[in-house]
């Protein structure tokens, strides 16, 4: 299997490399199937707004898990009126400042981190600020090194959704995730406190078809950590690039936090948003139209497939100055401002519930890497990775702050 996770990754990471190249006017390769890639704004748009017609088709979710982040229509509804009240709530369990303090505890260790420990890091950190969202006495477990395993048999799964494969390896493929998923379960099953968040579910998600509390959790806590440690990563790598701007960054915040409620955006915030256009964490998304329906001025078949391309969409030429070039101070982004390409977070009734406390995390995870430690530029460029989002291929460095504010490294 290792020789086909190999292949995964090279594909997948290819899909998101290729999706770039095209977004700069640059020659691409078709993509598999012949499926259309959307980066017309006014045409997504369209698209996201028929959610009971272009259906999402995450066949290799729900092959880990089944929840309200791969289902559809009247099943969606249901399952999403489970957490509900989570997602409502969240970013008035977990205040800024707690956030920060979380974040920080988790980035203290270690003189310096790379890029794998800084994304394991920022990964405990969105899973601890989850668990004290939905009101967790303390974070849910979820070990790096089932994570790990969890991703790499996604990507085999997500692979195959676009390649095929053999009835045989499908069945290995599948066998690895049912027995992830049981692993996880019985991590929760074992905990008292774990024990009694999945009866809750349970007992929530009882008149829904079909619902098991351990999936819906496993569902909710990859959605709320893969995308914001990635978005948080792709963060430290355009500071390490930008050193005049993480001075700046830096120096502005030991003033205080400043944000959220003010009127005109902060330097952080506007960087924030720079790096989600730029980088999405959800480069794009996949939809199958079920029924004939026009959208767009364009004519859909049924059994459909296209994709449309966020990384596309946050760089198209029509809407944004000079889109390739990170600008943190673009006037799209001022006071008021309302970019009509950009969905970071999707947008119309599937848009991301957990936008709110993502804005929270983001911020804070910032402000306690820019208190803590400085971000240095690996020697090689950078490359990008898929996988359950997108990621940096980095040799990226965080240093601890010394006294002076420089990164220092320890003895060995």
């Amino acid at each position: 299997m290792s020789e086909a996770l190999t292949q995964a990754s090279q594909f997948l990471d290819g899909l998101l490399a290729d999706l770039y190249r095209r977004s700069g006017g640059m020659a691409a390769p078709a993509p598999p199937a012949a499926v259309p890639v959307i980066d017309d704004p006014a045409l997504a748009r369209a698209l996201l707004a028929a959610p009971e017609v272009f259906v999402k088709n995450y066949a290799f979710l729900d092959a880990l898990a089944r929840g309200r982040f791969s289902s559809n229509g009247d099943q969606w509804r249901a399952h999403a009126g489970v957490t509900a009240d989570w997602y409502r709530a969240a970013h008035r369990q977990v205040d800024p400042a707690t956030a920060r303090a979380i974040y920080a505890r988790h980035l203290a260790p270690d003189a310096e981190l790379d890029a794998a420990s800084l994304y394991a890091r920022f990964t405990a950190a969105a899973v601890e600020i989850f668990s004290c969202a939905i009101g967790m006495p303390a974070a849910l477990a979820w070990p790096q090194q089932l994570l790990a395993r969890m991703r790499d048999a996604l990507r085999l799964r997500q692979w195959i959704d676009w390649q095929g494969c053999t009835p045989a390896m499908l069945a290995r493929v599948q066998d690895q995730l049912d027995r992830l998923r049981e692993e996880m379960r019985a991590l929760w099953e074992a905990d008292p406190d774990s024990a009694r968040l999945l009866g809750q579910l349970r007992a929530r998600g009882a008149p829904v078809d079909g619902f098991d509390a351990a999936e819906e959790l496993i569902q909710n806590v990859l959605a709320s950590s893969e995308t914001t440690a990635s978005s948080l990563l792709w963060s430290a790598e355009a500071l390490s690039r930008q050193p005049q701007v993480q001075e700046g960054l830096a120096g502005e915040r030991q003033g205080g936090p400043a944000g959220q409620g003010d009127a005109e955006p902060d330097s952080l915030d506007r960087f924030i948003a720079e790096v989600l256009r730029m980088f999405p964490p959800v480069p794009y998304l996949t939809r199958r139209c079920i029924a004939g329906h026009e959208a767009g001025g364009v004519r859909w078949q049924a059994g459909s497939v296209l994709s449309i391309s966020i990384v596309g969409i946050h760089r198209n030429p029509d809407w944004w100055r000079a889109p390739a070039q990170f600008d943190a101070a673009r006037p799209e982004f001022d006071a008021g401002a309302t970019p009509f390409a950009y969905f970071p977070f999707s947008r119309g009734e599937r848009v991301c519930a957990g936008m709110r406390l993502a804005r929270i995390e983001l911020r804070a995870g910032l402000e306690a890497l820019l208190a803590g430690r400085r971000c240095l530029a690996g020697v090689q460029p950078t490359g990008f990775g898929y996988g359950l989002s997108s990621t940096p291929k980095t040799g990226l460095r965080a240093l601890r702050k010394g006294p002076s504010g420089a990164g220092v490294i320890a003895a060995s």
